[in-house]
């Protein structure tokens, strides 16, 4: 099986076209792609400030003489949870409630199995507006696609909490009231076909 290689972070992009933005003008809401003209959301965020304290080996304790592996001068001041080297708080690289070396912080990145190092996330507000809209274009259609619309509108409302999205959430609501609205015009479509039959049927 091929390794896939990890590709350096060049900073914000358009999702469309990948024109980079100026980081200068770039704030939390609607965005415009000055490029493609694509209109959509995004967080801007400012990451805090890592002050790491980094002591030598020979100005550690004893319980504290291990040297990091990727700095022998440096006293080590944790281990790799997953390859179990020692490392220096240079070193030391936290992420999904892990402590990671550098090289294994990357391979998790590179192979996708790290939650916080995507940058590729589901559009589940627009999966539920193309729900919403097959069901009313397509007849009894919104018997499936309506209540797949709200599952997907209250999919779309959890991300937002989960990151601290403020904008969104009327389109995410917008997108369960057509789902349910889809779903009450398939099913009284179908009523309407099937009562008349059944009336029929009875006489």
């Amino acid at each position: 099986m091929p390794s896939r290689g990890l590709r350096l972070y060049a900073g914000p992009s358009c999702p469309a076209c990948r024109t980079p933005f100026d980081l200068t003008r770039l704030t939390s809401g609607v965005q415009h792609c000055p490029a493609c003209g694509l209109r959509f959301e995004a967080v801007r965020f400012r990451p805090a400030e890592r002050r790491a304290d980094v002591r030598e080996v020979g100005a550690a304790g004893p319980k504290e003489g291990a040297a990091c592996a990727a700095h022998r001068r440096n006293a080590a001041v944790a281990w790799c949870e997953r390859c179990g080297i020692f490392m220096c708080a240079l070193c030391r690289t936290e992420a999904d409630g892990r402590t990671l070396c550098a090289a294994c912080f990357d391979r998790l990145a590179a192979e996708g199995t790290l939650q916080s190092t995507q940058t590729r996330h589901r559009d589940y507000v627009g999966l539920a507006w193309i729900a919403s809209a097959v069901g009313f274009m397509v007849c009894f259609a919104g018997l499936v696609t309506g209540p797949l619309g709200v599952y997907y509108g209250f999919r779309a409302l959890r991300q937002m909490n989960e990151w601290g999205d403020v904008g969104g959430r009327m389109r995410a609501v917008g997108a369960m009231v057509a789902a349910v609205l889809a779903t009450v015009l398939s099913g009284a479509t179908l009523a309407a076909i099937l009562i008349p039959s059944l009336q029929r049927a009875a006489r």
